[in-house]
């Protein structure tokens, strides 16, 4: 962005072989920097069975780099021009395709472009390059079932892929795999994890791992402590370690707390490292008329039973409990008595009701009153069409996903028969009032 306005860029990717010659090129468009994009490109192609097509740009980096991954340079990218809006670089996006010829197989454009965000209007015919041949299809599904086929994967699976990806308004190019997604990542940390071909939340994961590093106290190398015996002397931490008998981890870990031990007086530091730390905590309470005195490692061993009642679990328990703790908490958390439950319970008539999206979502199929009362019930539907072969938990995480994207497209106002023909490319869906007028 200049100025913080986004600007829409049209740009050119060659491909040149070891002589320095360019073989083939191809033209695309983004509204993220050039260096992002060429990134994404070649994150993309590195990726196993991203590219479905071997007409494609990501087929030809991704030869390259199983052959040296060093031939990543042989690609290049620059801008050809830049525009105000994203419907003049679409547009322009098409007649450098056609002025640079770089149709396939001549480039690797596998689209003549000018194609926007996936909507109503990709239901109409669309161009692609399939089997060596530029063809128009009349539809997206069928287009998507064509590609597939020649990359010998599954159609079904596909479309729906390709139909999810639109619904949640990806450009069709990105979403038949034929280019990187435009994620619009903006952050510094979220443009480290592309370039770097990891997710996002790993990075963040890596930098709070190194921000947790740099917090903590960094002992020199060589560093004295006072003699744990004879006062007026000073050793070397390991000497430390070899006269008072303690573990290395040990020392090291009480010394982290207190460094720099410049200003302390010796006695502190010593006691600080020598002194053994009270962990033993002493609980009493009557169970069955005995009075019982025992620590938590004790305990812990003495009622241990089953799952969900083990050493681990009580130790969390009473390391959590009060001090003091009452008698009732201590035997809850030994597992004596049912712990009381943290759910608040209410009466049936006090739980409110949440806004429904929609009230029903019935839909007329193939001439048929399809009834569907509730959203689940409608996901459930369109799963059929959408993941025939899952079953058991895969059906089910692949529902959850729908879902989400069914709610999406309901808060935007779609109506479910335009949703069932948006995701999942269900035909002959039509509105639950025309099945009562049809004969």
């Amino acid at each position: 962005m200049a100025n913080g306005k986004r600007q829409y860029r049209t740009y050119l990717i060659e491909h040149r072989n070891a002589q320095d010659e360019v073989v083939k090129s191809y033209v695309g468009v983004t509204i993220r920097s050039l260096e992002d994009r060429l990134s994404a490109h070649l994150r993309e192609a590195s990726r196993a069975k991203r590219s479905i097509s071997p007409y494609s740009l990501g087929h030809a980096i991704r030869q390259e780099l199983l052959a040296d991954p060093e031939n990543a340079s042989r690609f290049s990218i620059r801008q050809l021009s830049i525009h105000e809006s994203q419907a003049e670089m679409l547009a322009d996006e098409t007649i450098w395709i056609d002025k640079l010829g770089t149709m396939a197989p001549s480039g690797y454009n596998l689209m003549p472009g000018g194609r926007s965000a996936g909507g109503v209007g990709n239901s109409q015919a669309m161009e692609l390059f399939v089997d060596g041949a530029l063809r128009t299809f009349p539809s997206i599904k069928q287009a998507a079932h064509a590609l597939a086929e020649a990359a010998s994967i599954d159609p079904k699976k596909f479309a729906a892929r390709v139909y999810f990806r639109l619904g949640k308004g990806w450009p069709v190019a990105e979403a038949f795999d034929l280019e990187p997604h435009e994620d619009g990542r903006t952050t510094e940390r979220s443009r480290r994890a592309a370039a770097a071909g990891v997710l996002l939340a790993t990075a963040r994961s890596k930098d709070h791992r190194d921000w947790l590093k740099a917090r903590q106290a960094l002992i020199k190398k060589g560093s004295l402590l006072p003699h744990p015996r004879e006062p007026g002397l000073f050793v070397t931490i390991d000497q430390f370690i070899d006269i008072s008998g303690l573990p290395k981890s040990t020392v090291t870990r009480r010394l982290k707390r207190i460094w720099p031990i410049e200003n302390l007086p010796s006695e502190d530091v010593i006691l600080a490292l020598t002194k053994r730390e009270d962990r033993r905590r002493i609980f009493e309470f009557t169970l069955n008329g005995e009075t019982v005195r025992a620590g938590v490692n004790e305990l812990a061993a003495r009622f241990e039973r089953a799952k969900g009642n083990s050493r681990s679990a009580i130790k969390k328990r009473l390391g959590a409990l009060p001090e003091p703790a009452s008698e009732a908490e201590i035997l809850q958390a030994i597992g004596v008595l049912q712990r009381t439950s943290k759910r608040v319970l209410v009466s049936a008539q006090a739980v409110p009701v949440r806004n429904l999206l929609i009230g029903k979502w019935s839909v007329c199929y193939q001439c048929q009153l399809k009834e569907l009362p509730r959203q689940m019930d409608f996901v459930r539907w369109l799963s059929t069409f959408m993941f025939p072969l899952l079953e058991g938990e895969d059906r089910r995480k692949e529902e959850l996903r729908l879902q989400k994207s069914v709610s999406a497209l309901a808060k935007k106002g779609r109506q479910p028969w335009e949703i069932a023909a948006l995701i999942a490319g269900v035909e002959a869906v039509n509105a639950p009032e025309q099945a009562q007028q049809l004969p």
